[in-house]
């Protein structure tokens, strides 16, 4: 059985070491997370690679070219309440950029967070879980690099 695209995710944890770590929220009538605070991705088109579908996906939402990201984690994540397999290919990307940079083509904003701000806004429950993981494994590494 050939495998459809529409299930297929790209998202990008865009880091600045400086600024944090960059989220989109979304528009309120976007489904299933209406109004909260998530990564900057989208779904992988047919015959696209993910690589290419996250370089597209960035520049759509951004106006930015990416060139430089490394792949964190795969997940394959159920959408609540709605049953929905997703299957996340998840990057990373360290940046320099300023807000000023970013022009802003899909949603209702975007900020930077520091990762102890993480609890306090408004996150989509499968993003919050991935950032969880990222700054466990970035501090796990920047302890060990210390030492």
């Amino acid at each position: 059985m050939e495998e459809k695209n529409h299930n297929k995710l790209v998202e990008a944890i865009i880091y600045n070491p400086k600024r944090g770590v960059l989220l989109q929220k979304k528009t309120l009538d976007y489904i299933p997370f209406p109004g909260v605070w998530t990564f900057f991705g989208g779904h992988v088109e047919e015959g696209e690679n993910r690589e290419n579908a996250l370089r597209r996906e960035i520049k759509e939402e951004t106006s930015i070219n990416i060139k430089n990201f490394k792949l964190f984690t795969y997940r394959e994540d159920v959408i609540p309440p709605t049953n929905y397999l997703i299957k996340r290919n998840i990057y990373e990307i360290i940046v320099d950029w300023k807000p000023s940079d970013i022009r802003l083509n899909e949603g209702a904003g975007f900020a930077y967070f520091d990762p102890s701000e993480f609890l306090k806004i408004k996150i989509d429950s499968l993003c919050l879980k991935v950032l969880e993981q990222w700054e466990k494994e970035k501090y796990l590494f920047n302890n060990l690099k210390n030492e």
